[in-house]
C-alpha cells in the first residue's frame, strides 16, 4: 500500500504569476470601492453600478480567481489565464487605430499591450511541461 504522493514543489514563476494577478484583482476591486465611496450619487445609479460592475468589479474578480488558482494549483487557472490573454489580444487590436491620435489612447493602448505581455507570458508558462505537475 502506497501513501499519498507528495505534491512537487511550487515553481517560482507559478508564485510570481499568481501573485501578481492576485494584486491585480485586490487592488482593482479597491480601486471600485474607493470610486463608490467618492461617487456615491453616480454610483447608485443603475449605469453607474453597471459600469462599476463592468470595467471594475468583475476583472478583478477574474484576475483574483486566477491568481488563487495557480497559488494553489487548480487546473482551472490555465484556462482562465488563457481567456485573459485572448481578450487582452482583441483590446489590442481595436486600441491600434487610435494609438497616435491623443495621449490618453496611447496610454491605453500602453497599458493594453502591458495587460497582453503579462496574460500572455503567464498563460505559455502554464501551458510549459514543469507547470504541468503543479497544477491538477
Amino acid at each position: 500500500m502506497t501513501g499519498p504522493q507528495e505534491r512537487p514543489a511550487r515553481p517560482f514563476g507559478i508564485l510570481a504569476f499568481g501573485g501578481f494577478f492576485l494584486l491585480a484583482g485586490a487592488l482593482l476591486l479597491a480601486r471600485a470601492g474607493h470610486l463608490a465611496a467618492t461617487q456615491p450619487a453616480a454610483a447608485a445609479t443603475l449605469r453607474g453600478a453597471l459600469t462599476l460592475l463592468v470595467s471594475l468589479v468583475l476583472p478583478a474578480a477574474w484576475a483574483g480567481a486566477a491568481g488563487w488558482a495557480m497559488l494553489a494549483g487548480r487546473a482551472w487557472a490555465r484556462p482562465l489565464v488563457l481567456a485573459m490573454a485572448a481578450l487582452a489580444l482583441v483590446l489590442v487590436a481595436g486600441m491600434i487605430t487610435g494609438l497616435g491620435r491623443s495621449p490618453a489612447g496611447s496610454v491605453r493602448a500602453g497599458v493594453a499591450l502591458g495587460i497582453l505581455a503579462v496574460a500572455g507570458g503567464a498563460a505559455w508558462y502554464l501551458s510549459t511541461e514543469r507547470v504541468r505537475s503543479w497544477l491538477r
